[in-house]
């Protein structure tokens, strides 16, 4: 009898062990790479915006000469703007969407940001 005992006792230690070191890390792994594909859809969905934002202040009068993409002075302002505005979620945890770069593909007339 006190044979079956020492196993129950032994099992109840190999699952306590095993959720303590197995199950546990790998529940806060799946945790943390949800909220990291989350905030990655987050930033793509600013960039998105803010591309949008960028194509609309393109120079229509340069484009309509020339066939030129040429960026005007609101360009900036305006793709930042539009970056930080659908950020929000984010920027309480301290990420910030920034606008480093806004170019033109002129093969694809796409603006990129």
């Amino acid at each position: 009898m006190s044979l079956n005992r020492d196993q129950r006792g032994y099992s109840s230690t190999f699952w306590a062990i095993f959720f303590g070191f197995v199950l546990v890390p790998i529940m806060a792994l799946s945790i943390s790479l949800g909220r990291f594909f989350y905030a990655r859809a987050e930033i793509a969905k600013a960039a998105d915006a803010a591309a949008l934002a960028a194509a609309a202040e393109i120079s229509q009068r340069i484009f309509q000469e020339t066939g030129d993409l040429q960026p005007t002075n609101k360009t900036w302002a305006n793709a930042q703007a539009f970056a930080s505005m659908n950020n929000s979620y984010l920027e309480q945890y301290g990420v910030n969407a920034v606008v480093t770069g806004i170019s033109v593909d002129e093969s694809e007339d796409t603006v990129l940001v």
